[in-house]
């Protein structure tokens, strides 16, 4: 089965101002997909460190997903430590281009550069909708390995869940989500249940999981 790794960029989630609740939403993805959540990781908006922990995920993991980090100031630097990892420059991507000079337009806002640079996606990538947001997520594929690249508030990376898993299950047709039951049981401790589990299902069958 494949497997999803998770990093999660930010200096406020690195310092746990800001709790990583997207790591959890993409897990959740990935089994409803027929996918395996993988391992995750913290990192601070530093390029060399984003491309570091791209790569070493990328070595662990079939699918990467990399979240937060996409933004507009000087700090958002997911996207050129995405494109060190895979070797590639960052080149101006005309369609997301013309998405964020639309929206400002009709939004009457003044385009910056910074703005702009959002555009800039690792050559060859392509953009995935962020119908909250300005920024967009984007995909690439480096050497077998698919990088998922996905904006950082909730807000906006939840909405883009429907276009991952498109992604996801158009790249593995043969992964589909196991089937799962969910029993309530009180007044039993969870090893008395766990070995009653276990003792049901004999040996060579089906493990449970989650049993509290």
């Amino acid at each position: 089965m494949a497997n999803v790794a998770v990093i999660a960029v930010g200096n406020e989630v690195v310092r746990g101002d800001v709790i990583d609740t997207n790591g959890a939403q993409v897990a959740r993805w990935a089994l409803a997909a027929g996918l395996e959540p993988g391992p995750r990781w913290v990192v601070p908006d530093d390029e060399a460190r984003i491309a570091e922990a791209v790569a070493r995920a990328a070595s662990e993991a079939d699918v990467v997903v990399v979240v937060g980090g996409l933004g507009p100031t000087p700090d958002d630097v997911t996207r050129d430590g995405v494109a060190r990892a895979a070797g590639r420059p960052l080149v101006r991507h005309a369609e997301a281009e013309a998405r964020l000079r639309a929206l400002y337009s009709h939004r009457g806002l003044p385009l910056s550069a910074g703005v702009l640079r959002q555009a800039d996606l690792p050559e060859g990538a392509s953009p995935l909708p962020n119908d909250v947001g300005t920024a967009p997520g984007f995909w690439l594929e480096e050497r077998g390995v698919l990088i998922v690249v996905l904006p950082g508030p909730p807000r906006e990376l939840i909405p883009m869940g429907n276009h991952v898993m498109a992604l996801w299950r158009a790249r593995f047709p043969e992964a589909a989500a196991p089937p799962t039951r969910r029993l309530f049981v009180a007044g039993y401790g969870e090893s008395v249940i766990a070995e009653r589990v276990a003792a049901t299902l004999g040996a060579g069958s089906p493990s449970a999981s989650g049993v509290r």
